[in-house]
């Protein structure tokens, strides 16, 4: 079965996809966007430009993953 890890970071949002049969895991891509979300805070949180930057680029992850048939999806943040 195919699985996407999202890791959203300050700096970086990346998504890997591994295909998992068993204990078996293989890498199969990898993508990585540079958000900076550091940088958008205001009062110790996401301002509107790190949300809808953070929202565009999880938008391209989703058409990739829906382009690909991904059945498992795992977020962290």
């Amino acid at each position: 079965m195919l699985h996407a890890i999202i890791d959203i970071g300050s700096n970086t949002i990346r998504m890997a996809v591994y295909q998992i049969e068993g204990d078996a895991f293989t890498m199969l891509m990898k993508r990585k966007h540079t958000a900076g979300l550091a940088g958008c805070l205001a009062d110790g949180r996401l301002t509107r430009e790190g949300v809808d930057l953070t929202v565009k680029i999880l938008g391209g992850f989703v058409d990739l993953i829906d382009a690909l048939g991904i059945g498992r999806v795992h977020a962290f943040a």
